[in-house]
Order: C-alpha cells, then structure tokens, then sequence
C-alpha cells in the first residue's frame, strides 16, 4: 500500500465516531499491514475526535478539551456523550437497544478501557 493511500484510510478512521472505530479497527490493522497497536497510534496521532470534540481518558476520568483546558465530564455528560444516543437504535428487522443502568455502565468501562489504550 502507498504512503498517500494509507494516510487516506488513517484520517478516514480518525474520523469515524469511536463505536465505529471499535467495530473497523482490527480489520483494518490487518488490511494496513500493521498491528491494532500500531493502527490505534497513528489514529492518536491524528487527534481522533467524537462530535467535533477530543474525549480522553485517563487516571479514573474522562476529559474532554474545551479549546482551552481539559474539562472532567461528568457522570451525566459521560452517559449522554457516549450512551444515551444508542438506547433504542434500532437493529436488524425488528430489534431495538434497550440499556438499563448496568448495561451503561458495561459500556463506559468498555469505553474507558479502549480509551485508555489509546493514550
């Protein structure tokens, strides 16, 4: 693969909201010849976004960056920013997402843990 094709598909994954990223990634490390590893830092080093924002996580927090400083999100802010939007998608013929509290908070852990590997 060229340089300028590979940097293509980089910019095109740092531009995918995370939950897509997530799903592409490992196919995509394998279609770019290199590891998840490898593919999660070039991703990083393009300062992935989610909604036009940067999200990190790191030390037990979630921080976004408001132009100015990293910002903490709240635990409602986390819920809105990365959960609430996927309660009651809708999937297959007839199937729709249905979250319950602990179904959230498996997610932000899952969210968090991917982040973290991110930094």
């Amino acid at each position: 693969m060229e340089k300028a094709e590979f940097d293509i598909e980089i910019a095109r994954l740092a531009g995918l909201e995370y939950i897509d990223y997530c799903r592409e990634s490992k196919d995509a490390a394998k279609r770019l010849g290199i590891t998840k590893r490898e593919l999660d830092r070039c991703v990083k080093d393009t300062q992935p976004r989610v909604n036009d924002e940067r999200f990190v996580y790191s030390e037990g927090s979630f921080y976004h960056w408001t132009g100015r400083i990293w910002a903490e999100l709240s635990d409602v802010d986390i819920q809105k920013r990365f959960v609430s939007r996927y309660d009651g998608a809708h999937y297959g013929i007839s199937g729709v997402v249905r979250l319950d509290q602990h179904k959230a908070k498996s997610i932000i852990k899952f969210i968090a843990q991917e982040m973290d590997g991110l930094l």
